[in-house]
């Protein structure tokens, strides 16, 4: 959802623009942290579906 909207831009090194840099666990940490978690409890569920998708698919690859 950050990375959809651009917001994880703010979070990480402004050298580099064409790939994510941070973890999504990182960014979802200081997106909590900074007072910038004002979502519904529908954002809340999507992000921990996306969340739980994104590590299926780390584990997969490292099969």
């Amino acid at each position: 959802m950050m990375e959809e909207q651009g917001l994880h831009r703010h979070y990480q090194a402004n050298t580099v623009k064409d790939r994510r840099v941070l973890s999504h666990v990182t960014l979802g940490l200081h997106f909590y942290r900074h007072g910038n978690a004002d979502l519904s409890l529908d954002d809340w569920h999507l992000a921990i579906l996306i969340l739980r998708e994104k590590v299926t698919e780390s584990q997969v690859i490292r099969e």
